[in-house]
């Protein structure tokens, strides 16, 4: 007992017996207290307590064994105090027995003060509320008018009770409390004696501000801004130390107060846990020496850096996990998310305007219009650097996302797999504050596209131009100018204009991770990231100031970063890094922040070996983790935790903070061990999939599954196996589903189907028209047929025996020779067609492909074969004209791999203006631009072969068949970039132009003077005659300005099918589409002018002929609506139609409801409902078993479907109504059915 520990803190306990009388003299001068310890089941020995307590009077005596509140009273007596042990008896019981009242009420007066003690009020206790308050822990007392009384229950200003006192003669009581709400006064202030005043008051006042920040608030600022409020510390620190006169000191240690009040409060620190430190400090038994840390003493109270700190590789090896969370943000986001969540746009601006990120009154988001404009303002080398970083990102995004595809696998019994897809919509958050990240919104708003997102947002709080302007590079649909935890919450749940997504990524400070943490579950989320790392390991073959410089360029970043070195066998070499850093600071303008950093947070390590530098390096799990050793490729794979790898010497961190295509944002805080960096992953889900086999196949598995539901108890899992096996197994049939599903690929139903044109032979049999009487004009070929020469070359011709040419040497220097470049440049082909599918085969692989519809139909046809995106960004709905700017931001936010032009455009037949063209090769470098030229010969002066010197992207497209009249040979060729065309040579068909077409196109090339003057020529004169005979026809409307031998033109007056099923039955063949854009539309090729005058006579009887009785249907399909319209249909002229029609009653809904009541049963042949679409109208057909039939109808919609079915429409409606129905295609309009009749002629 001798230990030199003051006797005050010394208590002994010892039995409560005989014995102890004697030891009291030799113990009661070291100790301070005694604590007896007794039998509970043992009578208490009230005379010997008596003996011991006047042995020793000035020993505070307690009593451990208490066991009835009557041996509480006679101790308290005594001023003896109970133990009571957990459970043995009731404290709030045995604590009343050491009260004493002589007040008549037998109630007790009670001071109510709180943590610091500071009297908030004076009440009065019971028995009853005494007991309530201790049994609850909360600040009850007694009424005079209404008995207990929970403080504050109606108002909210609730206590919770922490201790109970008794002052030195029992009769008053001292609850200290935690006050809650306004305070303890009726008057809603804190304390009922006036002002609150002191430490308590300044920190209550701090956490308000915290809680509710107030715009301009000095200490909101100091909350905001880390750096100023450690650099006013550390000021008044100085002041502090040199200030002589009392007032002096007195006003600096204010400051000090007040300033570190406000570094508690931001980290979440009351004064009562400050208070309880100091206590817990008073109660040590051992004290620390107290000598200042070396740096801190006078000469370096600016605490100037001079080394890292060293430290062992055992402290690294042994330390815990830290928490990615800061508790006090946490308690702060957890409120602004439960607001925004409860109060939406309205919480959003009252945070966004308290916090300063928009001004009261300023627009909370800006549109894809804004962003346009804020890129369009960048000076352009700005411009030019966003969109290289930009693509560098895209890149490598890319090709993450191509490593990753669906699944499909045959399983036991059936099959399976998976497929990916992205969540539909993301929220990207990129910090603002100190310095602003453009850099980040590119991370994460182009990743996310390049992974499919559809829909993309970006919050940033007051968001630099630049910042901006990567917003609109990165493709993005919207920009919230909002940060903080309020931004998190309002992408998570929606908020006014903002709108809820599925995912929310990026970095950001501590309240940023607090509400990413808040809101993990309701939203995906990336990561909790906390503030920026790096981790350098060196041998000696690195360079000090290379080094150096990287842990600056990470520590620049935040006071709180860290910047660590791990040496390897490398004596001296961490003090050269540390003169290094000596030398760096001193010309770097961000030193403040770097000197924190490299000051509080950052460290260097000796490793003895490699091989425990990378266990101190996986165990840290750094952000950004550096190599510069010797062979650093060789120990790329025995690292295991880390958010991002850079390699060796020259690949510096700061390359992939920035732009070299790998995503900065990345894991910190030792959780690289179980998360990665962002990436395109981050975005996709992966869905499962399962079908299983009727059949012999799946037998086992159903047992087997069966079984396991039994074994598992779930008798209802076991249930719903055995009801699937089969009755009778039998073998498997092969029919053809079957087939289709074991061999041929999953998606076969869903690929489009190209129409070609039928050959004339095949024309000739199934109209029943001479081949030579048939007219040609449908697919765009010459009409004169191959020159004599060509014809001769090909009769004098003698290798067909041998294959051809693989790589057409002659033909390829022919071409290049024409177009005055390399034949290096020069890829050919069978057909345009054959090198279309080159191309879409060379690009990357999952990337969209681009067109801008109405376009030539191959291009979606072999993009869809290839598993391709085919993205349309339509054209002009006047003149065709390309859209070029929705080309261009369409590129970019789908991150499109091929983007098909087409000059002259079939089937429009007008040019994609040269300045149009280079726009887009200037705006999209990382896509093919492939220009079909396939017409160019038509306008030979508008080609664009001249840029390809310099664009590499850019593919010129080339073709025999227009101009040179041997589309039947099939022979095209590609011009390219040298290395584009190698790439093609190695991955197309070794003999893809056959011996005659290489022959044909040769001759073609020698003789093009001649095919121009004895053929274009004559195409191009007549198209200008055949543009008069469109013209001259009252319901037809060509398009203009065609550059190439076919015209498109619009059919006003009858449906365009109806006029080419005409023009057909008379052996003219045309072009008609069933595209939507297109529907009224037909394409003419340019004939010979004997076969252009046909179709003008052709087209002039169309006009004169009786189009109902030509079109000679055989059903009727009547609309609901008009059948019970205004005008109702009678049963007389429904038996009428009747008898010469079979009738069919369509409706959406109601019209076999409405029949049942009519007079009408009995006369229709079939009722459908169902929403009218084309596919509806012709299924309907076909349940009435006839091959045509007219729609009656008053909607100009179900006229519109009508073009689709190839059905007569006849509109049934008023005046006002018929002009509507006739401009959409309605053949006949009548205003009663008796007039219909007469259409009908009957």
């Amino acid at each position: 007992m001798s230990s030199g520990i003051p006797k005050e803190r010394l208590i002994y306990a010892v039995e409560a017996n005989a014995t102890t009388l004697d030891l009291i003299p030799r113990i009661s001068s070291k100790v301070s207290a005694l604590s007896l310890r007794r039998d509970p089941n043992q009578p208490l020995d009230l005379p010997l307590i008596k003996q011991i307590k006047t042995l020793a009077p000035h020993l505070d005596l307690s009593l451990r064994g208490i066991s009835s509140e009557q041996e509480a009273q006679s101790l308290a007596q005594l001023s003896v105090k109970c133990e009571i042990v957990h459970g043995s008896l009731d404290y709030s019981s045995a604590f009343l027995q050491t009260l004493v009242t002589d007040r008549p009420d037998q109630l007790y007066t009670t001071v109510v003060v709180d943590e610091q003690g500071v009297a908030l009020g004076l009440v009065y206790s019971s028995k009853d509320s005494i007991k309530e308050a201790i049994k609850q822990r909360r600040g009850i007392y007694h009424s005079r008018t209404r008995g207990l009384w929970p403080k504050g229950e109606t108002s909210g200003a609730t206590q919770d009770l922490l201790r109970v006192k008794v002052d030195c003669d029992g009769d008053c009581l001292c609850f200290v409390v935690h006050q809650h709400g306004s305070g303890f006064c009726h008057k809603n202030v804190r304390t009922c004696f006036g002002p609150e005043g002191g430490l308590g008051k300044l920190a209550r006042v701090l956490e308000s501000r915290r809680n509710n920040p107030q715009e301009g608030s000095y200490t909101n600022r100091l909350f905001n801004d880390a750096p100023l409020l450690n650099a006013k510390l550390r000021e008044e620190v100085e002041e502090l130390i040199e200030a002589k006169e009392k007032n002096d000191i007195a006003w600096e240690a204010a400051d000090v107060i007040y300033f570190t009040m406000v570094a508690a409060v931001k980290a979440g620190v009351s004064l009562t846990d400050i208070e309880q430190q100091l206590e817990s400090r008073a109660k040590k038994i051992t004290r620390r020496k107290g000598d200042a840390k070396p740096g801190a003493l006078k000469e370096e109270v600016k605490a100037k850096f001079s080394s890292l700190q060293r430290k062992s590789p055992s402290e690294i090896l042994l330390q815990p996990k830290m928490d990615p969370v800061d508790p006090g943000a946490l308690k702060i986001a957890t409120k602004i998310v439960e607001e925004i969540r409860r109060n939406g746009e309205e919480a959003l601006i009252h945070y966004a305007t308290t916090l300063g990120d928009i001004p009261k009154g300023g627009k909370l988001t800006l549109s894809r219009e804004d962003l346009k404009s804020a890129f369009d303002n960048l000076p352009k080398d700005q411009q030019e650097l966003l969109e290289r970083s930009a693509e560098r990102v895209r890149k490598f995004a890319q090709s993450q996302r191509d490593t990753i595809l669906d699944l499909y696998t045959p399983i036991e019994g059936g099959y399976a797999g998976h497929t990916v897809a992205a969540v539909d919509s993301a929220g990207c958050y990129a910090p603002g504050g100190r310095y602003p990240l453009p850099s980040s919104v590119l991370m994460t708003a182009i990743t996310a596209r390049v992974a499919g997102v559809k829909n993309v947002w970006v919050a940033s709080p007051k968001p630099v131009p630049l910042t901006i302007a990567a917003a609109y590079v990165s493709g993005c649909d919207g920009f919230l100018q909002v940060g903080g935890a309020q931004a998190i919450a309002a992408l998570a749940y929606g908020a006014g204009p903002v709108p809820a997504v599925d995912a929310i990524v990026g970095p950001g400070n501590k309240f940023v991770t607090a509400a990413k943490s808040v809101l993990s579950g309701v939203v995906k989320i990336d990561m909790l990231a906390g503030p920026s790392e790096v981790l350098v390991i060196a041998d000696g073959s690195a360079d000090p100031a290379v080094v150096a410089a990287d842990l600056i360029a990470q520590a620049e970043h935040d006071p709180d970063a860290s910047a660590i070195l791990i040496t390897v066998k490398a004596p001296g070499f961490a003090k050269q890094v540390d003169e290094e850093l000596v030398k760096q600071l001193l010309k770097l303008e961000t030193e403040p922040i770097a000197n924190l950093s490299l000051l509080n947070n950052s460290f260097a390590v000796d490793a003895e070996t490699l091989e425990e530098a990378f266990e101190i390096s996986d165990k840290i799990g750094p952000e950004h983790l550096e190599l510069h050793i010797k062979d650093a490729n060789n120990y790329i794979h025995k690292l295991n935790h880390y958010g991002s790898l850079f390699v060796g010497n020259m690949s510096a961190e700061v390359l992939g903070d920035y732009c070299a295509g790998p995503n900065h944002v990345l894991p910190t805080r030792g959780t690289a061990c179980y998360v990665g960096g962002l990436s395109v992953f981050t975005f996709l889900r992966v869905r499962t999939w399962l079908s299983i086999n009727p059949d012999e196949t799946a037998a086992n598995l159903i047992k087997d599954a069966r079984q396991l539901g039994t074994l598992e108890g779930l008798h209802g899992h076991a249930a719903a196996s055995k009801i699937r096996e089969p009755k009778a197994v039998g073998k498997r049939v092969w029919d053809n589903d079957t087939v289709l599903k074991e061999l041929v690929r999953p998606d076969f139903a869903d690929l489009p189907a190209y129409a070609p044109i039928k050959p004339l032979d095949v024309l000739s049999e199934e109209l029943g028209i001479p081949l030579k009487a048939l007219v040609k004009l449908d697919a765009n070929e010459n009409p004169y047929g191959p020159i004599p020469e060509i014809l001769e070359a090909l009769k004098n011709g003698d290798v067909y025996h041998i294959y051809p040419d693989p790589g057409q040497t002659y033909l390829r220097r022919a071409i290049a020779e024409r177009h005055g470049i390399s034949p290096e440049q020069v890829v050919a082909g069978t057909g345009a067609d054959d090198l279309l599918e080159l191309i879409i085969k060379l690009a990357p692989p999952r990337r969209p492909l681009l067109i801008s519809s109405p376009t030539f139909g191959m291009y979606s046809f072999l993009g869809s074969i290839d598993r391709r995106q085919i993205i349309d960004v339509p054209r002009n709905s006047q003149n065709f004209a390309v859209d070029v700017e929705a080309v261009i931001a369409t590129a970019h936010r789908t991150n499109a791999a091929i983007i098909f032009l087409t000059s002259p455009n079939n089937p429009t037949g007008n040019l994609l203006p040269r300045p149009d063209l280079i726009k887009i090769l200037d705006s999209v470098p990382r896509a093919f631009i492939a220009l079909d030229e396939a017409y160019i010969e038509f306008l030979p002066s508008a080609t664009s072969v001249d840029l390809l010197a310099k664009y590499p992207q850019l593919i010129i497209l080339r073709t025999f068949s227009k101009w040179a009249a041997i589309a039947g040979l099939r022979v095209g060729y590609a011009i390219c970039h040298p290395q584009i065309a190698r790439c093609f040579d190695t991955i197309k068909q070794p003999y893809n132009v056959n011996v005659a077409a290489d022959y044909a196109a040769r001759v073609a090339l020698q003789c093009e003077l001649k095919v121009q003057k004895e053929q274009v020529h004559k195409i191009i004169e007549a198209r200008g005659t055949l543009y008069s005979i469109i013209a001259g026809c009252p319901f037809l409307k060509a398009y203009p300005d065609s550059a190439s031998n076919f015209i498109l033109m619009d059919v006003l007056k009858y449906p365009a099918w109806l006029l080419s099923s005409y023009l057909r039955q008379k052996g003219i063949l045309l072009r008609y589409y069933t595209s939507s854009r297109l529907i009224r539309c037909i394409r003419i090729s340019v004939g010979k002018p004997e076969d252009n005058l046909k179709f003008g006579e052709a087209v002039e009887e169309f006009g004169k002929i009786d189009h109902f009785q030509f079109f000679n249907a055989s059903g009727i399909l009547l609309d609901s609506n008009v059948v019970f319209g205004d005008v109702p249909l009678s049963r007389d002229v429904l038996e009428v139609l009747a008898k010469k029609y079979k009738v069919a009653l369509i409706s959406n809904g109601t019209g076999d409801e409405k029949l049942e009541k009519s007079d009408l049963k009995g006369l229709v042949n079939v009722v459908a409902s169902a929403p009218m679409t084309p596919d509806f109208l012709k299924n309907v057909q076909n349940q009435l078993d006839v091959k045509k039939c007219v729609l009656v109808t008053a909607n100009k919609d179900l006229v519109k479907a009508s073009h689709f079915s190839a059905q007569l429409s006849i509109g049934l409606a008023t005046e006002k109504d018929q002009n509507e129905l006739l401009n959409e295609g309605a053949l006949h309009v009548a205003n009663d059915w008796k007039q219909l009749l007469k259409i009908f002629n009957l």
